[in-house]
């Protein structure tokens, strides 16, 4: 009987070892779950907090637009100048373009819409197109215009 009483022993502490077991793996998992939930908590309050802290600084910026402007009025007060007012006779514009030589290869079409946009921009002032002629850079002007737009100081 001693070996029976013995087995039985040593089965009820594999049996409260098991127990222990199982119980801390659902402790570690519960204590996981835990520490995700507060994870999650923490994540909403900083969401709120930013939003909130957003919130209040668009009133902010919206009241400080509307204290300037009762202050200050709508539009800021512009100086009158003078008005002079001088008609003279104009001559009526004219245009003139010069023939350009084969070797340049610029169509004469092109040459037109160069002189209709120079009319157009310069209206009613006196102007002439004397010369046409291509760019000798290696660069495009979009190019330029890109170059230097971004090296522009501020």
């Amino acid at each position: 009987m001693n070996e029976i009483s013995q087995i039985s022993q040593i089965s009820q502490a594999e049996q409260v070892s098991r127990a222990a077991e199982q119980a801390a793996a659902a402790a570690t998992g519960g204590a996981q779950g835990d520490q995700m939930a507060q994870a999650f908590i923490l994540l909403l309050a900083g969401f709120c907090v930013v939003f909130v802290v957003l919130i209040l600084l668009i009133i902010a910026v919206s009241l400080y637009s509307k204290i300037i402007t009762a202050i200050f009025g709508t539009e800021p007060k512009k100086k009158k100048k003078a008005k002079v007012v001088v008609k003279e006779e104009v001559p009526e514009p004219q245009t003139a373009v010069q023939e350009v030589p084969e070797d340049e290869g610029i169509p004469p079409e092109i040459i037109a819409v160069i002189a209709a946009a120079v009319d157009s921009l310069y209206g009613e002032r006196p102007h002439r197109v004397r010369s046409v002629r291509r760019s000798r850079s290696g660069r495009s002007a979009w190019s330029k215009a890109g170059a230097a737009e971004n090296t522009r100081p501020f």
